[in-house]
């Protein structure tokens, strides 16, 4: 519903002080003017697309921002310019995703199961990338996941949705350490 893919039945939806969704108001604001990434759990990169296409076809103007460059040799996949999604591995093509939805130099940054092809190790380094990702860009991330562990390692603020339909806010600490 945040994305702007799925219609709420009610409610408001808002982000720095912008109402993007409104039922009572009758505010819907389109996906292309929310100001945000996303990536998704199979990371739905353009097969029949080389690396640098997938980015410059994210990109305003076809043209790769300069941040986005830095961040391509600073996390060592500029080498892969040329590379289609299928010959990358699944840690290469979760952080070629990644940037891609940095292309469009979002205000929000929505995460489904990013890590969800990946081991353990890899994990760990790719949540260091997207911390030092997040504060040069000083974007804000949602990540939705199931795994406790990248809940510790990346959240200021949880929110639990339980299955009754309730909903906990609070620190990773005050929220994660109970049984549920």
């Amino acid at each position: 519903m945040i994305a702007g893919l799925e219609k709420p039945d009610g409610g408001k939806i808002s982000f720095n002080e912008t109402q993007w969704y409104s039922k009572s108001e009758k505010i819907n604001v389109p996906i292309a003017d929310r100001k945000l990434g996303f990536v998704f759990q199979d990371y739905n990169l353009f097969p029949n697309m080389t690396v640098e296409r997938n980015l410059k076809y994210s990109s305003e103007n076809g043209v790769i921002p300069a941040r986005i460059s830095e961040l391509l040799e600073t996390v060592g996949l500029s080498s892969l310019m040329n590379a289609y999604p299928n010959e990358l591995s699944g840690g290469q093509r979760q952080r070629i995703a990644l940037l891609r939805a940095l292309c469009q130099e979002p205000e929000l940054l929505l995460l489904d199961e990013p890590f969800s092809a990946l081991d353990d190790e890899s994990i760990g380094k790719h949540i260091d990338e997207i911390k030092l990702i997040q504060k040069s860009l000083n974007t804000t991330i949602i990540v939705v996941t199931h795994r406790k562990d990248v809940i510790f390692k990346m959240a200021d603020s949880v929110f639990h949705l339980k299955a009754n339909g309730e909903v906990e806010q609070g620190s990773p600490e005050d929220i994660l350490k109970r049984d549920f």
